[in-house]
C-alpha cells in the first residue's frame, strides 16, 4: 500500500484517487463504464481496470502526470462525488485538472455538450489571472472551485439554472 497518511481521498462512480505522501496523484478502479472510458484516467484507450492485481497497487500503482504542470508541483487535493465519475485535483503550482467523463462539461469539456467526450488524461482548467485555487466540490454533472484572495467560486458542467458546458456564464465568467 502507498502512504497517503492525512491526504484527500476522492471516492468516485467505480474508482478512486488519493494524494499520496510522495507528493503525486495515486487512481485505481474501474477505467470503462460502457462507452465511457477515463475515470481512473489511465491514459488508454481500452477497457481496464486499474490496479486489478496486486502488482498494480502500493508503490507500483503510477502516479497520474499533468500535461503543462510545474514538474514540481505535489497534489494538494483531489475530488470527485459518489454520483459522479469524473475527479478533479487542485496541484501546488495552483493549477486546476480534471479527468474521466464529460458528458456536459463536468471535466471540462465543452466540445460535445450533451454526448461523452471523455478526457482519459487530464485537462487543465484556465482560472482567471491571481485566482488561487483553495477547495474543489464536485457533484454528479458539475465541478467547482473556491478561490482566494476574494472567496469566488468558478463552476463548469451543469450548474442550475444555467448550463455551463454550452459557453455560459456565471457570474461573468465564461468557461471555453
Amino acid at each position: 500500500i502507498f502512504q497517503a497518511h492525512g491526504a484527500s481521498i476522492a471516492l468516485g462512480g467505480g474508482a478512486a484517487c488519493a494524494c499520496a505522501d510522495s507528493g503525486g496523484v495515486k487512481c485505481w478502479g474501474n477505467d470503462s463504464d460502457l462507452h465511457v472510458v477515463g475515470q481512473a484516467g489511465s491514459g488508454t484507450y481500452t477497457d481496464s481496470v486499474v490496479g486489478a492485481s496486486l502488482s498494480e497497487m502500493g508503490d507500483n500503482l503510477q502516479d497520474k502526470t499533468f500535461p503543462g504542470a510545474d514538474p514540481e508541483a505535489v497534489c494538494v487535493e483531489v475530488a470527485s462525488s459518489p454520483t459522479s465519475q469524473h475527479f478533479c485535483v487542485i496541484l501546488s503550482d495552483d493549477s486546476v485538472y480534471c479527468w474521466g467523463p464529460s458528458y456536459i462539461g463536468e471535466a471540462g469539456s465543452i466540445t460535445f455538450p450533451h454526448g461523452p467526450d471523455t478526457y482519459r488524461i487530464p485537462r487543465k482548467l484556465p482560472l482567471p489571472s491571481g485566482k488561487v485555487p483553495v477547495q474543489l466540490m464536485l457533484g454528479g454533472w458539475s465541478s467547482c472551485v473556491l478561490t482566494e484572495p476574494l472567496g469566488e467560486v468558478y463552476c463548469w458542467g451543469r450548474i442550475a439554472p444555467l448550463w455551463l458546458a454550452g459557453g455560459y456564464t456565471l457570474g461573468g465568467t465564461h468557461w471555453g
